[in-house]
């Protein structure tokens, strides 16, 4: 009676289970979400004889993609890389684009807070 059970309209029950995986894949792949990190700024480049004296450390990222990646985010997989090799003494702008910020693949920026940072330089003593 099992066998039989098993045995009878196999193809149909083969058909069956390859559509169930597959609908099962792309229930667990479609689930997007939209979060806010807050990433650390990395600054690169720094002229010769020119430190920091006040900068931000940190903005606001908006991103979006699959919930299971975002979910196994570590602190550090997400990065803004800020090249400062026009960046002269005093003070200087720096206006923020997806271009400088680390992500890892199928994630998405959706918007960065402030999109503009202020930095001040002065002469190594």
């Amino acid at each position: 009676m099992i066998k039989e059970f098993f045995l009878t309209n196999i193809w149909l029950k083969l058909i069956s289970l390859v559509f169930a995986v597959g609908l099962w894949f792309f229930v667990i792949t479609s689930s997007q979400i939209e979060t806010v990190v807050q990433v650390p700024i990395q600054f690169v480049n720094m002229p010769p004889g020119l430190e920091l004296a006040v900068a931000p450390d940190k903005v606001s990222v908006g991103i979006e993609g699959y919930e299971r990646i975002i979910d196994g985010l570590g602190k550090h997989d997400i990065t803004l890389e800020l090249n400062m090799n026009r960046a002269k003494n005093g003070m200087n702008v720096f206006t923020l684009s997806e271009d400088d910020i680390k992500l890892p693949g199928h994630l998405e920026v959706n918007s960065i807070s402030p999109q503009t940072v202020s930095l001040m330089l002065q002469e190594r003593n």
